[in-house]
């Protein structure tokens, strides 16, 4: 059994796309089918907040700890900690070492497992639901110098005294939690821990996948004196004096329970190395996980006693199919994270018959060329749209070959990018020709699909600023001459930067220096102004680095200080400038710092509106502010132009009036919090919306309302962690979207709160979508309403096997309709609902059931003649 510490709730692709290529393990983020929940509306292009009050709270000889306050963001979905060793802070969101991905409600992170006696420097960033991110909040510390006369020992064993070997035993600093040392049990339980100062801590105990002992089941963690496992003060203290050993530190861990199971193909046969992951079904931090022996059997030992999640994921699994295999949760779903059904587990048992029988794969395979016929190795393969694993590379010979991918239709694309040899030292070309070649593969089938990439060449070069001196921190982007983005990369602290893998040929190269501070313009090369085709072109020849050297301009500035009415600075309020429509594209942002000042560097000459956002504003007021537009105007479209010159300084001040606020919290059936819950609450005099998000317990508070009558809306979506079959979004007091639900009223200032929702477990509706010849039809819309036309949030996209899930459905008639996937040319489909129904006013209903799955609602989508 291994156990993985969860830093976020939902394993979404922001956290994916993070993880991957830093050099940390993710839980797989299956490409399974999509859940209800998918938006229609314009892309949110807004950063949030940064972290505000960023602190070294404490250190110890191999951890730093770090706090800060969370920027009030409804639509914050993440903190992003970043380590550099040495006093320069990662300059970049990709540079140093990703070392945490938090959630939104995080304010604490202990980095541990540093070295004793060294500099660190982290930044900090939060990002929101649209991946947006903020800028960043920098920090340096320094570990303490270790004394390796000092230390603690102890022996580890069950209830009865039999030895337990292969956990950690880890001494934590009273106060931060911060590790001083860690030792793992020997054979008789016993450890040691030196090398930590004089001092007072705790002692705690995890286990481990090489843990055992006597209970087939496993051992629950937990610290000194049987205290509960946590972090922090967890434990009885230990003192340790400097020069002694401290001894007699004697434990016992309970037992734990487990859940088994066998993994098989559709013949019976056993799956090996099929990676098992279970989860508390409502989001908690801990996740275990175990992998198939070659029989199919696994059992995950070191379970507290409550109902888990259970997926299989199937990337490297080994069985008779050449194909390979798709995942799939618990019991027979599809695979997507927290997903599958509750499964009871009680200390000193296991749950037997947790099975599972995977569907076999298809699989692609060919072989990789340069022009003249030569073997590339080390180039990417994908297969489009993604599914399953869907990715491979080219081994010594040029081949490649990708297993369980889901039947259905798709392309391939080979990315050389980073396949250097020595005739080629800047990679090969990024070939997607046969991108649009579409192909069927259906269950166990092989489809072989070649490929030819050319050598390719790289650009780079260094960006100065008018002195002279290098600028670090300046995103540097690549364009096509078509003006398509091909690449971006920032410069590093000697203002250099280098991008590999271009198609010989002509690009531009253009600059924009917004997360630094220096003021300076937009550009591009050749001191061109901004713009994806406004520079000077830039030829690419094939294995040549071609140098191209920026230097920027400085701008003109937007500053000013936000305020409240007395005078009071507001941190955290986002400021944004942007052009009035139809007098240019500009679009310049940033926050207050805690004096409530901001600036806005770099701006070009021209008009702009500048609007003050306090939806995460800090301040005194209970009930939060309100957000305006220069100069005192409700909204940009009333806005007062502001001018700017080619260089100087304009002065914009806001003072901000304090609003009241509605707080509540959302709960499950059982009464537990449900986190990421959207709130909207809608002024029944104006209809202006204000969005606001639970926290990981559930409470919530929309600030900064206008006096006046509110009504309160709670929808759920794919954020929200919960059953399977998910929650059924509602208004306040348990009345159905769209009626609103009873008016609420909010002051000038102050919190109306007790506003909360207990939300109803929703009932979910399955199927597949598939063309006339049976094939399946991937990211066709589904959606569903009640029968006058309402909908609960309940839509989503096929995957590429075809397959939906709209979850959080209401027990009554709904109908479900279906859409063909959209190009620039629009759909090759005819829209229809259930059953083959021209629309909603003919469809068949389905009434979903609480808690169950209603599956088999298909469609066959026709041609469009």
């Amino acid at each position: 059994m291994k156990r993985l510490l969860l830093s976020t709730l939902a394993a979404g692709a922001l956290v994916a796309s993070a993880l991957t290529g830093t050099g940390y393990a993710a839980a797989p983020t299956p490409g399974g089918i999509a859940q209800a929940g998918h938006q229609t509306a314009a892309t949110d292009t807004t950063a949030p907040g940064p972290v505000l009050g960023l602190t070294v709270s404490d250190n110890a000889p191999r951890s730093i700890s770090l706090e800060w306050t969370n920027p009030k963001n409804a639509d914050l979905a993440h903190v992003l900690v970043r380590r550099a060793v040495g006093d320069q802070p990662p300059l970049s969101a990709s540079d140093g070492t990703l070392v945490a991905v938090l959630g939104s409600r995080a304010t604490h992170f202990t980095d541990r497992q540093l070295d004793s006696a060294t500099t660190y420097s982290y930044a900090v960033y939060t990002t929101d639901r649209q991946q947006n991110l903020s800028t960043a909040s920098t920090s340096t510390a320094l570990t303490r110098t270790t004394n390796d006369r000092t230390g603690v020992k102890g022996v580890l064993t069950d209830k009865q005294g039999g030895p337990i070997a292969g956990a950690w035993a880890e001494v934590r600093v009273i106060g931060s939690g911060d590790f001083a040392g860690q030792a793992t049990t020997g054979p008789d339980g016993s450890w040691r821990v030196t090398n930590i100062p004089p001092g007072t801590y705790t002692v705690c105990y995890e286990t481990t996948s090489q843990t055992h002992g006597s209970s087939p089941t496993g051992y629950l963690p937990g610290c000194y004196r049987q205290q509960p496992f946590g972090y922090g003060d967890s434990g009885t203290p230990v003192t340790v004096t400097a020069g002694k050993m401290t001894t007699g530190i004697r434990d016992y861990l309970s037992v734990a329970g487990a859940i088994g199971g066998r993994i098989t193909d559709p013949a019976g046969a056993g799956i090996g190395n099929v990676q098992i992951y279970v989860v508390y079904p409502y989001g908690q931090f801990f996740t275990y996980s175990a992998t198939s022996a070659a029989n199919g059997r696994y059992t995950i030992t070191g379970l507290p006693a409550d109902s888990y999640q259970i997926c299989f994921y199937a990337g490297y699994a080994t069985g008779a199919a050449s194909t390979g295999y798709l995942d799939e949760c618990y019991d027979n779903l599809p695979a997507y994270y927290y997903g599958g059904t509750p499964i009871p587990v009680a200390v000193g048992h296991t749950t037997p018959g947790i099975n599972a029988t995977l569907a076999v794969g298809a699989a692609v395979t060919g072989k990789v060329t340069d022009p003249a016929g030569k073997p590339v190795p080390d180039v990417s393969a994908s297969v489009l749209p993604s599914s399953g694993q869907g990715l491979g590379a080219t081994d010594a010979q040029g081949i490649y070959r990708i297993t369980g991918i889901a039947p259905g239709t798709y392309s391939v694309c080979f990315d050389g990018t980073y396949a250097i040899t020595p005739g080629a030292p800047y990679g090969y070309s990024k070939n997607c020709a046969d991108h649009g070649a579409e192909f069927q593969l259906a269950a166990g089938q092989t489809v072989t699909r070649n490929g030819t990439v050319q050598v390719a060449g790289a650009l780079g070069g260094s960006v100065v600023g008018p002195d002279g001196s290098p600028v670090a921190g300046v995103l540097t982007n690549v364009f096509d001459s078509n003006g398509d983005q091909i690449n971006g990369t920032n410069t590093d602290e000697n203002g250099t930067w280098q991008i590999q893998g271009l198609a010989p040929g002509q690009y531009t190269v253009c600059y924009d220096p917004t997360y630094t501070s220096g003021g300076y313009r937009r550009g591009c090369y050749d001191a061109q102004p901004n713009g994806t085709t406004t520079g000077t072109p830039v030829t690419v020849a094939a294995a040549q680095l071609t140098t191209v050297n920026g230097s920027l301009e400085l701008g003109a500035a937007i500053t000013g200080t936000v305020t409240d009415s007395t005078g009071t600075p507001l941190g955290g309020v986002a400021v944004l400038a942007v052009s009035p429509p139809g007098s240019g594209s500009g679009y310049y942002y940033g926050y207050t710092d805690d004096t409530g000042s901001y600036t806005l560097g770099g701006v070009d000459a021209g008009d702009y509106l500048v609007c003050f956002d306090a939806s995460s504003a800090q301040g005194p007021a209970p009930g939060g502010y309100r957000s305006e537009c220069y100069d005192n105007q409700p909204s940009i479209d009333t806005a007062d132009p502001v001018t700017v010159g080619d260089t100087g300084t304009v002065t914009v001040n806001a003072e901000l009036g304090s609003g009241g606020a509605i707080a509540g919290r959302v709960t499950d059936p059982n009464g537990v919090g449900v986190s990421a819950v959207d709130i909207v609450a809608t002024s029944m005099t104006s209809g202006e919306n204000v969005y606001a998000s639970s926290d990981f317990e559930g409470y919530y508070t929309v600030p900064g309302l206008s006096s006046g009558d509110y009504t309160v809306c709670f929808y759920t979506n794919p954020s929200v962690i919960g059953p399977s079959t998910g929650y059924v979004q509602q208004c306040w007091q348990g009345q159905e979207i769209p009626f609103g639900g009873t008016a609420i009223s909010v002051g000038e200032d102050g919190v109306t709160d007790g506003i909360d929702a207990q939300l109803s477990i929703g009932g979910e509706i399955t199927g597949t979508v598939t063309d006339a010849a049976g094939m399946p039809v991937p990211d066709a819309y589904v959606s569903a309403q009640d029968t006058d036309g309402v909908s609960y949030n309940p839509t989503g996209f096929t995957n590429s096997s075809g397959g939906y899930v709209l979850t959080g459905l209401p027990a009554k008639p709904m109908v479900v309709c279906f859409e063909g996937p959209y190009t620039d040319a629009g759909t090759a489909y005819q829209s229809q609902c259930y059953l083959n129904a021209p629309d909603s006013s003919t469809a068949t209903p389905i009434t979903p059931t609480s808690g169950e799955i209603t599956d088999g609602i298909d469609a066959v989508l026709q041609k469009v003649q």
